[in-house]
């Protein structure tokens, strides 16, 4: 199993994404990935996302599409949702 880690994120012309100190995938669609690391939860967020490496024992993802942002989040279901994607965050 993974040992705790920061983990690091390298995007390559907003093409392509590789992360490691993954703890798992809580959801992705060709919108976004929601994952799970030591910090809390981490959001990709573009178009014609993919997985293409999903490795949790060794804590390391990569995924290909257009990425427009990364962030983390605290993970309420209201930030995570459609209409929030579609019409964004309530102040």
């Amino acid at each position: 199993m993974q040992s705790a880690s920061c983990g690091s994120i390298t995007v390559t012309d907003r093409a392509s994404i590789e992360l490691t100190g993954i703890l798992s995938v809580d959801s992705f669609d060709e919108f976004t990935i929601t994952l799970n690391v030591s910090s809390g939860k981490l959001m990709i967020e573009g178009e014609k996302l993919k997985i293409g490496v999903l490795d949790l024992e060794k804590g390391k993802v990569s995924a290909g599409g257009r990425i427009n942002a990364v962030y983390y989040t605290d993970g309420s279901p209201a930030e995570s949702g459609f209409l929030t994607r579609l019409f964004g965050r309530r102040a």
